[in-house]
């Protein structure tokens, strides 16, 4: 099983959701399935996410949302992600 993720602020207004500190396609997988499972969650207040490799950044407005409220929805997909052990395969 992976390492648990890593919540890291952005400044005021993105949260970067960090999976590990190598490129590793399972660690690609989960961060394209969470990338996805934000998409289509549709929250209000989310403005963008920009995934990497190994991480997944998500913009913000911090007037909808606040840095705690952004990172407790992501946990509870990622236990969903990795309960489902199910890697990403879709486009967005």
């Amino acid at each position: 099983m992976l390492p648990a993720p890593r919540y890291l602020t952005a400044g005021e207004s993105a949260l970067v959701v960090e999976f590990g500190e190598t490129i590793d396609p399972k660690i690609h997988d989960q961060v394209l399935a969470l990338d996805a499972a934000v998409d289509v969650a549709k929250w209000e207040g989310v403005i963008e996410t920009v995934p990497t490799y190994r991480s997944l950044m998500i913009h913000f407005d911090p007037e909808a949302l606040t840095g705690v409220q952004t990172a407790e929805a992501p946990l509870q997909l990622l236990l969903d992600i990795v309960r489902n052990e199910e890697p990403y395969r879709g486009g967005r």
